[in-house]
């Protein structure tokens, strides 16, 4: 998979301005995006497919890149097959066992206090939604112990005890 991010474009800052520009979407996103291509392989595939446009999709204003510029609105709807990529828990039909996704790559920038402080808590709450049954305190709704692959893919999601709001005291 590492491999796979040097070959892949991504959106990118033009030097210039503030402007990310979003890459075409690739010929075959479709295809890998397709309910019955995720049921039978996964999303991964389809996942690295979305991320360069992962900004068009994202809900912070800030971030999200669509509205920068009329080619990235063009661009982004190129990739609207990846609706079919968003990631939540589900219940495996033949076990009550609920499947919880890959961590974002970018989940431990989005949740990191810098970040935070500077554009609020609502993307890294957004990126940690699908993992939330991680952390539930009601033992049976805790997905985290039906299975080895949750354990440790919720252990990817670490970075989300950054999203819960605390309680200061002030002076």
């Amino acid at each position: 998979y590492s491999a796979c991010s040097n070959s892949t474009p991504t959106a990118t800052k033009t030097p210039s301005k503030d402007i990310i520009v979003v890459p075409q979407a690739p010929n075959n996103l479709s295809q890998l995006c397709s309910p019955n291509h995720i049921q039978q392989k996964g999303l991964a595939a389809c996942q690295h497919a979305c991320e360069p446009a992962s900004c068009c999709m994202e809900e912070d204003e800030e971030l999200n890149c669509m509205n920068m510029s009329s080619e990235n609105a063009e661009i982004c709807s190129q990739y609207s097959a990846c609706s079919n990529s968003k990631p939540t828990a589900t219940k495996t039909p033949s076990k009550d066992i609920i499947v919880v996704p890959q961590a974002p790559n970018n989940l431990s920038q989005l949740c990191s206090p810098n970040h935070i402080q500077q554009k609020g808590l609502a993307a890294c709450q957004h990126a940690c939604e699908p993992a939330s049954c991680c952390m539930e305190e009601d033992e049976e709704l805790n997905c985290m112990n039906m299975s080895s692959e949750n354990a440790e893919i919720c252990s990817q999601y670490s970075a989300c005890s950054n999203s819960k709001p605390t309680a200061t005291k002030t002076p």
